[in-house]
């Protein structure tokens, strides 16, 4: 995070089917050069008994 002067995650949509969580949201920040961005995320947990077994990411790295 040495690169960003401001980060942070965004959600915008929860959704839980299951046992499986979606949460829909961005990561917004401002570079050390002043350049602002908006990226969209899309993590996915998989949840039992209170414990999360797994957490998947996705995210658009190419904008």
């Amino acid at each position: 995070m040495l690169d960003f002067r401001g980060y942070s995650a965004e959600k915008k949509e929860l959704l839980i089917i299951g046992s499986i969580v979606l949460v829909f949201g961005s990561y917004i920040g401002k570079s050390r050069q002043d350049s602002s961005f908006e990226t969209p995320f899309c993590r996915v947990y998989e949840i039992e008994r209170d414990k999360m077994l797994q957490l998947r990411q996705f995210t658009d790295t190419v904008g």
